[in-house]
């Protein structure tokens, strides 16, 4: 137990827990004078950030932390284990305005922080200053926290995976975090050098420390993602492997489950009934559309290990839904998993309980989807009139799930086929797609990366950052085996080769390129695959949110 600390001593050091300062009350009874700062505009921009990650967490195991702001200026930001408490002090949410168009970003910074030291409960210490034993500030560190001065370990904990907390909810903290301190010592008169704490010096430095820490995991999380779209679904496992020994979320579960799920669909040849449907799997952090099967006639000789794929999907996704039993997406994953291995009845149960959810939540893609799934699993039970009638209700339910809804009404008129392909409107050029008029082919001559991580002792992941984009070099085995992936930034102002732009319509990018290759399902919407063009655009709510180009 961290021992009381005087106000002298103590006063404001940032983010400290409030369970450890008897002096300040942190009662789910909201002081007289604050009444009206919680039902004000401040409390609830502040409150739908702290939602937010909370949701990005998807960890029901234990109670939600209420969220309150008190008018005091004493702590910044504080968490209350004993009264299951997260607070913030009008005085840091004014702080975080300043950062203008990142003032979201700050306040998830904050908050994030906050809930991390919630959810972690401080039992990590040396294990996570172990990670860090080559930095000597980690060093001071670590052996304070021997000492029973846990306070700096539990900071830099919380810095790293509440950034990565935020970056799941989706608010990028990159560069926030250094500066937000200097700005609150700035605000709150703190010295420099408070007794018993880091120095304003050292946690700037574990802070930018912890921000290193936490773009190599986002790197292998987005890694990961586009592996599973481009099929490499060993790899992408072993850098899903590699983030759940940090970070659990329901997302990472539900992503690596999506990925042993596609896996084995990879393996079904054509005319197999498994093959027959396109499933809704979906991706989240925000699948396969149309899976692209094997052209063979051979008997099904990988049906043992299809079955091992499918039971591993289906562990995954029972973690997921351990971690939060209202992840609709899961449930509806776990559907297509069950439908798979012939399960129908427990496919139609799991696909209604994702569509109770998803209705409650106001999710019409994940409405859709569960729609699609039941309807399948009710072909398979024998009742292709109400199985087709639940995938016309996904068509009109939303137009995110209306290109899966037809692909499968298709399926259906037209005894298994599936239909061509559109061509595009407009003649298309044969060349690559092209990113900040960059060569993925002369990078891949004499590759020049900025950062190496190992993710295996086969596996490593190359990362260069250029001006609007981001690359990503997977290599295996020293290069004997490698994928080149090339990510726009956020916002990125210019246009592919053939127009498309940040805000584009799916429509828009059919009109141009055609129908994809095949598509990647999300829970906001898809992953449009060109491998002719060698290019990925994501669809985000209907629109183009970014792509990515790619050599293997």
């Amino acid at each position: 137990m961290i021992q009381s600390l005087s106000m002298k001593r103590l006063v404001l050091f940032l983010f400290i827990i409030t369970f450890t300062i008897p002096s300040y009350s942190t009662t789910t009874t909201i002081a007289e004078e604050d009444k009206e700062l919680n039902e004000s505009y401040k409390y609830k921009v502040a409150k739908q950030v702290f939602i937010n990650l909370i949701n990005a967490k998807g960890d029901n195991r234990m109670q939600m932390p209420e969220f309150v702001m008190s008018s005091k200026k004493r702590y910044v930001a504080w968490m209350s284990g004993k009264n299951v408490q997260v607070g913030l002090e009008e005085a840091a949410y004014d702080v975080c305005v300043q950062f203008g168009k990142d003032s979201l970003n700050a306040l998830a910074a904050l908050l994030g922080h906050e809930i991390t030291h919630y959810y972690e409960k401080h039992t990590w210490g040396s294990d996570f200053s172990s990670a860090y034993a080559n930095l000597e500030v980690t060093t001071k560190v670590k052996t304070s926290s021997r000492n029973k001065d846990i306070k700096a370990v539990n900071e830099t904990e919380a810095d790293y995976l509440g950034g990565f907390l935020a970056y799941s909810a989706g608010y990028p903290t990159f560069g926030i975090v250094p500066t937000l301190l200097m700005e609150v010592y700035t605000e709150y008169g703190l010295s420099s050098d408070i007794p018993g704490y880091p120095s304003l010096e050292d946690r700037t430095k574990l802070a930018v420390e912890s921000e290193m820490r936490l773009e190599e995991l986002i790197n292998a999380f987005e890694a990961a993602n586009y592996l599973i779209i481009l099929e490499d679904y060993e790899s992408a496992d072993h850098y899903l492997a590699y983030i759940l020994k940090e970070f659990q979320s329901r997302e990472i579960y539900n992503n690596a489950g999506v990925n042993a799920a596609t896996a084995a669909l990879s393996l079904v040849p054509e005319g197999e009934k498994e093959s027959e449907f396109a499933y809704p799997l979906q991706l989240d952090g925000d699948t396969r559309l149309d899976v692209k099967t094997r052209n063979t006639n051979e008997a099904f000789a990988e049906k043992d290990q299809f079955i091992s794929y499918l039971r591993k999907a289906e562990r995954y996704f029972e973690q997921a839904i351990a971690l939060d039993g209202t992840y609709a997406t899961a449930y509806v994953n776990l559907a297509c998993v069950k439908d798979l291995l012939g399960a129908y009845d427990d496919a139609t149960y799991l696909a209604k309980k994702g569509y109770k959810i998803a209705k409650e939540n106001g999710d019409n893609k994940v409405i859709a989807d569960a729609y699609i799934i039941r309807g399948i699993a009710t072909i398979h039970e024998g009742e292709p009139e109400d199985g087709r009638d639940y995938i016309e209700r996904a068509k009109s339910t939303s137009p995110l799930s209306a290109a899966l809804a037809d692909l499968n009404l298709h399926i259906i008129d037209n005894n298994g086929e599936r239909p061509a392909a559109a061509l595009p409107a407009t003649k298309l050029s044969l060349s690559t797609e092209k990113v900040d008029d960059f060569s993925l082919s002369s990078f891949m001559d004499a590759p020049d990366v900025e950062s190496l991580m190992e993710i295996t002792n086969q596996i490593q992941l190359g990362v260069k950052q250029l001006e609007n984009s981001k690359i990503l070099l997977h290599l295996f085995n020293g290069g004997e085996a490698f994928v080149l992936m090339q990510l726009t930034n956020d916002n990125y102002s210019m246009s592919s080769g053939a127009g498309i732009q940040v805000g584009s319509s799916r429509a828009d990018v059919i009109s141009k390129y055609g129908d994809p290759s095949y598509s990647q399902e999300t829970r906001t919407g898809q992953f449009m695959v060109y491998k002719a063009k060698k290019a990925i655009f994501r669809i985000k709510n209907g629109v183009v949110d970014s792509w990515c180009v790619y050599r293997k």
